[in-house]
C-alpha cells in the first residue's frame, strides 16, 4: 500500500467519529488487517486496532501538518554536509545553528530522500516543536503514536523552544528503539546545556551559513570544485587557468 492510500484509508476511519478503537479493530479484520499490519510493522492488525479514535485523530493532524512543512520547505539545492557519507547516520542526531542557515531544509531533504520523495509516507514525521498544537500533546506522546503506526524517522525541529525537551528526547530514545530521531535547535547554549545527559546517546552537527563556493553555486547555477585555502593561496594560477 502506498503512503497516499494508507492516509486515505486512515482518514476514512477517523471520519467515522468512533470514540474507541472498536472501528479500527473491525477495519483491521481478515482482508484489510494484513494491509494495516504491513504498514504498521506488526504481524497482525491488533497493533493498529489498539489505537483509539481520539488517538488516531491526533496523529492524523500531525501527519497532515508534517506534509505541509515537507512540501513548503523542500528545496532543490543540497548543502555539502548533506552529501557526507556519515551525515545523520546515528539513531539520535542533533543539528544546531543560527536561524536561517538551513537546518529545516536539511532535515526535510533528509526525510524525503529516505522515502524517495513520497510526501505521504507513514515512515516519516516532521514535528515543528514550536507549533501551538503541542499545547495539547507532548513530544513523547507523538513519538508513541508514530511508533505504534510503524514510523521509522521522527524529526523534531526547533526543539529548544519546547520545555523539558531534553528529558523527553532522552525518554523517546530509550523507549522507542525502532525510531530514528533527528532534532534541531537555534539556541546553541540551550542545546549544549540540554544535551548534557544525551552526550552518550547523540551526535551533534554544527550547521554554518553558506560557504563562498556554495553561494556561487546557488547564484551562478554552476558546479565548482572544492579546494583547501592553502591550495587557493599557493596554486591559484593553476586552479584558475
Amino acid at each position: 500500500m502506498s503512503g497516499k492510500d494508507f492516509r486515505e484509508q486512515f482518514k476514512s476511519v477517523s471520519r467515522s467519529g468512533s470514540k474507541s478503537g472498536a472501528k479500527f479493530a473491525s477495519v483491521s479484520g481478515s482482508k484489510s488487517g494484513a494491509k494495516f499490519a504491513s504498514v504498521s510493522g506488526s504481524k497482525s492488525g491488533a497493533k493498529f486496532a489498539s489505537v483509539s479514535g481520539s488517538f488516531s485523530t491526533t496523529i492524523e493532524e500531525w501527519f497532515l501538518l508534517s506534509q505541509r512543512y515537507l512540501e513548503v520547505n523542500n528545496k532543490p539545492y543540497k548543502r555539502d554536509i548533506v552529501n557526507q557519507n556519515d551525515f545523520l547516520k546515528h539513531r539520535l542526531s542533533i543539528l544546531i545553528g543560527q536561524r536561517g542557515v538551513g537546518k529545516t531544509t536539511i532535515i526535510v531533504q533528509y526525510l524525503l530522500d529516505y522515502v524517495k520523495n513520497d510526501i505521504f509516507s507513514p515512515k516519516i514525521l516532521y514535528v515543528p516543536s514550536d507549533h501551538f498544537l503541542l499545547g495539547t500533546v507532548s513530544l513523547y506522546e507523538i513519538a508513541d503514536m508514530f511508533s505504534k503506526l510503524g514510523g521509522e524517522i521522527i524529526a523534531l525541529d526547533e526543539i529548544h523552544k519546547y520545555s523539558n525537551w531534553s528529558e523527553e528526547l532522552k525518554s523517546i530514545y530509550d523507549t522507542f528503539s525502532d525510531l530514528k530521531i533527528v532534532a534541531s535547535g537555534s539556541s546553541a547554549l540551550k542545546i549544549y546545556k540540554g544535551t548534557h545527559d544525551l552526550s552518550r546517546r547523540s551526535v551533534t552537527y554544527s550547521i554554518q551559513g553558506l560557504s563562498f563556493r556554495e553561494f556561487l553555486t546557488l547564484r551562478l547555477e554552476k558546479t565548482f570544485s572544492k579546494y583547501a585555502l592553502k591550495d587557493l593561496v599557493t596554486r591559484h594560477q593553476q586552479i584558475t587557468s
